[in-house]
Formats: C-alpha cells, sequence, structure tokens
C-alpha cells in the first residue's frame, strides 16, 4: 500500500468520526507523536513530584509496608465469604 492511500485510508476514516471519537483520536494521535519528545513520559505536575518524594522519605523512614501484606490484607479483605 502506498503513502497516498494509507493516508487516503486515514482520512476517509477521520472525516466520518462522531465528534467524541474524534477528540479521542486526536488525543491518542497527539500522545503518539510527543512520545518521542518525551520518552514516554508524560509531563508530572510539581504537586505529583512532591507527592512521589515525600512517599520515598516514608519508605526511606521505614513507614512502608511490604508488598506482600498489602497483598494479603486486601485478599482477605475482598474475598468470597
Amino acid at each position: 500500500m502506498t503513502s497516498n492511500t494509507l493516508k487516503l485510508k486515514i482520512f476517509e476514516q477521520i472525516e466520518t468520526m462522531k465528534p467524541s471519537k474524534l477528540e479521542e483520536f486526536y488525543g491518542l494521535m497527539i500522545n503518539y507523536f510527543n512520545k518521542d519528545k518525551n520518552d514516554g513520559w508524560f509531563d508530572v505536575t510539581e504537586n505529583e513530584i512532591t507527592g512521589i518524594e515525600n512517599a520515598i522519605k516514608e519508605l526511606e523512614n521505614g513507614n512502608g509496608k511490604p508488598h506482600e501484606l498489602v497483598m494479603k490484607n486486601i485478599r482477605q479483605k475482598f474475598s468470597a465469604k
């Protein structure tokens, strides 16, 4: 399939999309084209960075729970009784 044929097929699909699907497609397309710019990482807000840094400090201070314990508690809480 030639590039021109591919472009035409893409355009035909876009032309018949409902507005909500068109917006969704646009978002996916922009993410695809931007992925090389940010190497797969999306912009992180200052608030999110602060939260991550605080979580790391808590873990370093021994305030975390082992994964196995968390999973055990979740299984107990949500298992069928």
